[in-house]
């Protein structure tokens, strides 16, 4: 009996450790857009892969599309609509989170909180079921998740989503100190003074050698 459960749990670990066709795409679109490259270059092996890839890229029809407008236009938001419709088909969670999270910020850009509230409420919720070698481009899904929330006054659940956001990042990029900034802000707007200062200070030391206009901002904050 114990003979069998070993064998079992070697068979668990062999089938947990392998990548799946999907998640073996996943790292493929996560490098490809990491790199600047462009979805089309992408090898698509069945019908759903190449789903993934249309979703995708009516989305970047759709934001470069809205690139300059400052309010709804018909033509572009239709972009968005079919990229979700064609994504409601396919069976890939951290897609559901990408495409969602994406239009959420298309409305949310356009100061439209009611029409993208049930966006970011359904990529919240699928963050918590959802793998971290899932997710597509995830410092991007956690950031905008997190821009929302705490537009809306959600500071606390913006802090959890920037704090993911940090497992993710590139620490000698840019990005590394707009987090840490934004994690400044949040808390900030909790009346948490010393955690704010702390991240302020991180974002400066970070941004000092890479972001000059980060820097700056971190150090009006801490003249305050």
């Amino acid at each position: 009996m114990r003979h069998l459960h070993l064998i079992l749990v070697s068979i668990w670990l062999l089938s947990s450790c392998k990548p799946s066709g999907s998640n073996a795409l996943v790292d493929q679109i996560n490098g490809t857009l990491r790199d600047g490259g462009t979805l089309d270059s992408i090898p698509v092996r069945s019908r759903t892969e190449e789903k993934i890839i249309e979703v995708m890229e009516r989305v970047q029809q759709g934001q470069e599309a809205a690139a300059g407008q400052s309010v709804i236009v018909p033509e572009t938001e239709a972009l968005f609509h079919a990229a979700d419709s064609l994504a409601d088909e396919v069976d890939a969670p951290g897609l559901s989170i990408w495409t969602d999270t994406q239009i959420g910020f298309y409305y949310y850009s356009l100061s439209q909180l009611e029409t993208a509230f049930p966006y970011f409420l359904k990529s919240s919720k699928r963050f918590a079921s959802t793998r971290d070698r899932e997710l597509i481009d995830p410092v991007d899904c956690f950031l905008k998740n997190a821009y929302f929330f705490g537009n809306i006054g959600e500071h606390t659940q913006a802090v959890a989503y920037l704090r993911e956001a940090l497992h993710f990042v590139d620490t000698t990029g840019t990005a590394y100190a707009s987090i840490l900034f934004a994690l400044g802000a949040e808390y900030c707007s909790l009346g948490d003074a010393k955690q704010a200062e702390e991240y302020f200070i991180l974002s400066k030391n970070s941004a000092k050698q890479r972001d000059p206009v980060r820097y700056a901002k971190a150090l009006g904050e801490l003249a305050l």
